[in-house]
């Protein structure tokens, strides 16, 4: 299976999945040109994607979807998070499309209906987490030992807390309806990582109140005595402005 971050963060989110002809994108908060340009090399564009998913209904993660709407594929979301034309689905109620079984599951957010996703195909388990200001208990059983998870590592606290950004918003960001910090994402990260997990993605990192070397440094304080320790793990930071094709290997 292959995967193609095309951006991550609060100025845009898609990723995109394909295996064998089947490409199914998640979030669409980044212009067709750049999912394009990422997709190129395999003779692929967006008029291939076989359907949609929609983690919630903020602009960095639905920005653009005026082009999905007129594309034709089915869009599916929670119930209340677009008004445009959709496939409600509800957390645990799993959809397949080709070889991909996607099974939601709720996430915390302040947008109606926020969901996150597990994605099974090849014999690949993904955890998609991403936009949540914590990761419940039913979530944590589902995320349990997956082969590769996408794991929001939003903001490093002394950092959001030195940033300029005004009270009401620093409080949002790390209230239980708002992003999870590097050192909850790590700790979430070692409760979840079993004996078959090979990699990790850090998510939606945020430009001003975060770093690559921040995120990196926590997830490896966090995995001290876990089942498998950053050591054992391929650990990467998802850039906002460049797209990463990565190899998702059972």
């Amino acid at each position: 299976m292959k995967a193609f971050f095309v951006g991550s963060g609060s100025k845009g989110n898609a990723t995109v999945f394909m295996s064998d002809d089947c490409l199914i994108e998640f979030d669409v908060g980044i212009t067709k040109k750049r999912v394009n340009a990422a997709l190129s090399q395999y003779g692929k564009n967006t008029g291939d994607v076989c359907a949609f998913f929609i983690t919630h209904n903020h602009s960095d993660h639905i920005g653009c979807m005026d082009v999905v709407t007129r594309h034709g594929a089915p869009i599916y979301t929670g119930k209340y998070t677009i008004d445009k034309e959709h496939l409600a689905i509800e957390p645990g109620e799993g959809v397949e499309i080709g070889p991909f079984t996607i099974i939601p599951f709720s996430s915390h957010h302040d947008a109606p209906d926020p969901l996150n996703f597990i994605i099974l195909a090849e014999g690949i388990k993904i955890g998609y987490v991403t936009d949540t200001g914590f990761v419940d208990d039913i979530a944590l059983s589902l995320l349990s030992n997956c082969d590769y998870y996408i794991f929001e590592s939003n903001y490093d606290p002394k950092l959001l807390e030195k940033s300029q950004r005004p009270r009401w918003l620093k409080d949002r960001i790390r209230g239980k309806s708002g992003h999870l910090s590097n050192l909850d994402c790590s700790r979430y990260l070692k409760k979840v990582i079993g004996n078959r997990t090979k990699g990790v993605f850090l998510a939606h990192l945020s430009e001003e109140c975060n770093t690559p070397e921040h995120a990196l440094e926590q997830c490896e304080k966090g995995l001290k005595n876990a089942k498998k320790t950053f050591q054992d793990l391929q650990v990467t930071c998802l850039p906002q402005w460049e797209a990463l094709e990565a190899e998702l290997l059972p």
